[in-house]
């Protein structure tokens, strides 16, 4: 009888702590899924992402569009239903399979997007700006390409924006060998900044000091 009394208090208790703890958020997908049109060939939309901060706009990556030229997709957000907005992003000056869309990072506005390609030219890699106006993207300037790479940087493995679209960083990955013949795999990293619509490079390009095998500076990650 003395257990059968000690029981009952225990349950009271257990359920008036369940009964206290704030609800588990439910998530719910919202609409079909998003491809984007004017995709040419097996394009990997999604490899990369990135929302605005009030979460109505989205930008989605799909680096194998047209063979590895890569491309972007824009999407919007109104009443709970997402739509494209515009045409797929495709920078000018792009120098063979560029892998645009490898990385996407946009403003917290939703207003300015990077757009990050380390295939360009050979693997030198590089990364587009684009700006939206009225519901318009335009490239604002032309292809950014970090002053002191080596040729291999792969420019565009990574990418980020500050939260007023003006301050960019790009990361890349590049190959190192020695006398020995042993490669080893060290990141990099380019901060550019823009005044007055035009995109500059803010001092050397970054090598962090004590970086061992692979890791891509700047890409808020290390493997």
């Amino acid at each position: 009888m003395r257990v059968r009394r000690t029981v009952a208090p225990i349950i009271f208790a257990c359920a008036t702590i369940l009964s206290s703890c704030p609800a588990i958020a439910q998530f719910s997908q919202q609409g079909p899924k998003l491809v984007g049109t004017g995709a040419v060939g097996n394009a990997v939309q999604g490899c990369s992402l990135s929302l605005a901060t009030d979460g109505d706009t989205a930008i989605v990556g799909g680096w194998e569009d047209e063979g590895g030229v890569g491309a972007a997709w824009v999407w919007t957000r109104s009443g709970g239903v997402w739509t494209q907005q515009g045409p797929k992003l495709t920078g000018s000056g792009a120098v063979g399979s560029a892998r645009q869309g490898f990385s996407v990072s946009v403003s917290a506005d939703g207003d300015t997007a990077i757009i990050g390609g380390p295939g360009d030219t050979k693997s030198a890699g590089a990364a587009w700006v684009w700006t939206r106006s009225e519901g318009v993207w335009t490239q604002q300037g032309p292809k950014l390409v970090g002053i002191g790479a080596d040729g291999s940087d792969q420019q565009g493995n990574s990418v980020s924006l500050s939260a007023d679209g003006n301050t960019a960083i790009v990361g890349g990955e590049t190959f190192l060998g020695n006398e020995l013949g042993q490669v080893t795999e060290t990141g990099v990293a380019f901060v550019w900044t823009r005044s007055g619509g035009v995109w500059s490079q803010q001092g050397d390009k970054l090598v962090g000091s004590g970086d061992v095998g692979y890791s891509v500076e700047g890409a808020l990650h290390t493997k």
